[in-house]
C-alpha cells in the first residue's frame, strides 16, 4: 500500500514537473523534502518553549506566594506581638488604671507616645482603640469615627464575643460591620469581599490580673490588606 502511494505521489510529482525546468525541479524537490522539516521543528520547538514557560511561570508564582505568605505571615505575627507590649506597657497601664477608677480625661501623652513610636514603619497598620467598659479611652485615630466612638463599637457584630470569650486575643473579620449588616450578608459575595480585620483582646490589670480595665483593638491597614491579596490573584 506504501509502494503504492508514494508510486502515485511519483507520477503525479512527474507529470507536474515534466515540461518545468531543471531549477525548478529542484526547488519543489527542496519544498517536499525541506518543508515537512520545517513544521516538524516548529512544533517541537514550540511544544519545548511552551513546556519551558509554563515551569517558569509555575516558579515565579510560587516565589510571589512565598513572599505574600511571609509578609501576611509577618505582619500577623508582628501585631500580636505589638499588642502583647501594648497591654504590659507602665504608660498605658497607668492611663488604663486612671480611666477605670474614674478619672473623667486622665492624661494620655506618655501612652500615646509609646503607641506612636510602635506604628512607625508599620503601614499594615490602620489605627489603635483603647476603651474602658462602657466609653472610649485612647484612640490613633480622630474622634466619633466608625472606629472609635463607643456606640459604634459596641455595635459591631464581635463586640459581644470579645466580651465574654476568656481568650487572650482574637482576629476578627469584617471588623467595621455591624451586628444587623453582618447577620444580612454573613457568607455572601459581599461579605467574602470585606478586607477589614481587627485584633482586638482584654486588658486586665497587671497589679492583680484579674480586673478588667477595658480592651484594645488594632486594625489592619485595608488597601494594604487589598493589595496582598490582589497579589494573589
Amino acid at each position: 500500500m506504501k509502494q503504492q502511494k508514494k508510486h502515485r505521489f511519483s507520477i503525479l510529482y512527474n507529470r507536474f514537473t515534466a515540461n518545468a525546468s531543471y531549477k525548478t525541479r529542484l526547488f519543489l524537490a527542496f519544498l517536499l523534502i525541506a518543508v515537512p522539516i520545517l513544521i516538524v521543528l516548529c512544533v517541537g520547538s514550540f511544544l519545548v518553549l511552551r513546556t519551558s514557560s509554563d515551569e517558569s511561570l509555575k516558579k515565579t508564582q510560587a516565589t510571589q506566594l512565598e513572599r505574600i505568605n511571609t509578609q501576611l505571615t509577618y505582619m500577623i505575627s508582628d501585631t500580636e506581638n505589638m499588642s502583647r507590649e501594648i497591654i504590659f506597657n507602665s504608660a498605658i497601664q497607668q492611663l488604663m488604671a486612671a480611666s477605670y477608677n474614674g478619672e473623667q480625661y486622665p492624661n494620655d501623652t506618655s501612652a500615646a507616645y509609646y503607641i506612636q513610636s510602635f506604628l512607625t514603619n508599620r503601614d499594615f497598620i490602620d489605627c489603635v482603640v483603647l476603651t474602658g467598659t462602657d466609653h472610649t479611652i485612647f484612640s490613633t485615630e480622630r474622634a466619633f469615627t466608625d472606629v472609635s466612638a463607643f456606640q459604634n463599637i459596641c455595635a459591631k457584630w464581635w463586640y459581644s464575643d470579645l466580651c465574654t470569650d476568656s481568650a487572650p486575643f482574637h482576629w476578627y473579620n469584617c471588623a467595621r460591620m455591624d451586628s444587623k449588616t453582618w447577620k444580612k450578608q454573613k457568607n455572601t459575595a459581599s461579605w467574602r469581599e470585606q478586607n477589614s480585620l481587627v485584633l482586638a483582646r482584654p486588658i486586665y490589670n497587671m497589679e492583680d490580673n484579674r480586673t478588667l480595665l477595658g480592651y484594645m483593638m488594632i486594625y489592619l491597614d485595608e488597601d494594604y490588606l487589598k493589595q496582598a491579596l490582589d497579589s494573589v490573584d
